[in-house]
């Protein structure tokens, strides 16, 4: 929901030194469903529209892909199918992308880096975006808002003699189809009445083709549901997060974690207190007697 410091891409609002997500969704809402499937390597646009779509219960459309093609080489030679060698070493050179947005939205790029022969800038139309690739920080790139129809050219500017580059995706955000499934599902939202450390208690009105709760609390076998006071059968979503199974309608929803092996050592705890107030007074009765 929040972003110190740095300029996130899409559509976040400046809050004085912060940033705020204001699409940002509430900690547990009703979906049509919880993907429990493995997410692939590599593809995170594909990822993220089957993700939303699971939650929505139709296809969401929120991300477009975009056909990039092939880069042009400036300065640069195919060492190997991942890496590039610059022909003059103290030149550099650079990956050139021309591609034509098909929407309207925020344009993103996708450049996985495995090794230390990745150093770029990247820039849009000539101009620095103030992202840089390099080993342990390649991701998803922001590259600013776009028009459907606007063609651009997108660059990886290399900072040494090779670059490394496992692939490239870019797809656009539309941003009328984001806004619309962010707000879908916030309806659903939980409004907690009542939370502490590792407690969660409030009310939601589900729609008519919830089957989950969905929810951005890492899973673990601790958590105890219950939903209108009957015990509920948590699932993990998405190999980390917590999911429980809901039907349409009002519902209050109490989340609670107790961490494992609590009741064995609460045991183990009272039976020592035990053992040890026995001991205390068995010494006691051994000295009135001496």
């Amino acid at each position: 929901k929040y972003q110190l410091g740095g300029t996130p891409g899409g559509a976040w609002a400046a809050q004085g030194g912060a940033w705020q997500n204001e699409l940002a969704l509430p900690v547990a809402f009703a979906a049509a469903a919880a993907p429990t499937g493995h997410l692939a390597l590599d593809v995170p646009f594909s990822n993220l529209e089957a993700v939303y779509s699971a939650l929505l219960g139709r296809n969401a459309g929120i991300f477009e892909p975009v056909d990039a093609g092939e880069p042009r080489l400036v300065g640069l030679g195919v060492l190997d199918e991942y890496h590039y060698t610059a022909d003059v070493p103290a030149a550099g050179g650079s990956l050139r992308f021309t591609l034509t947005a098909p929407a309207s939205g925020f344009l993103y790029a996708y450049f996985p880096v495995y090794d230390q022969y990745c150093g770029a800038q990247v820039l849009v139309d000539g101009q620095p975006t103030g992202a840089a690739l390099r080993q342990g920080e390649n991701g998803t790139v922001a590259l600013g808002r776009v028009t459907a129809g606007q063609r651009l050219t997108v660059e990886l500017q290399s900072e040494s003699e090779q670059l490394s580059l496992a692939g490239w995706s870019f797809a656009v955000e539309r941003t009328d189809a984001l806004e619309s499934a962010c707000a879908e599902l916030a309806a659903g939202g939980l409004a907690p009445e009542a939370w502490g450390p590792g407690y969660l208690k409030g009310t939601l009105t589900a729609g008519p083709q919830t089957g989950a709760l969905f929810t951005s609390i890492p899973y673990d076998p601790g958590w105890r549901v219950s939903v209108d006071g009957q015990r509920a059968a948590p699932f993990e979503a998405l190999e980390g997060l917590l999911a429980v199974p809901l039907s349409p309608g009002m519902h209050t929803v109490e989340l609670r974690f107790v961490p494992g092996g609590l009741g064995a050592g609460l045991a183990v705890a009272l039976a020592a207190a035990a053992a040890l107030a026995g001991w205390l007074l068995l010494r006691r009765r051994a000295k009135r007697r001496a």
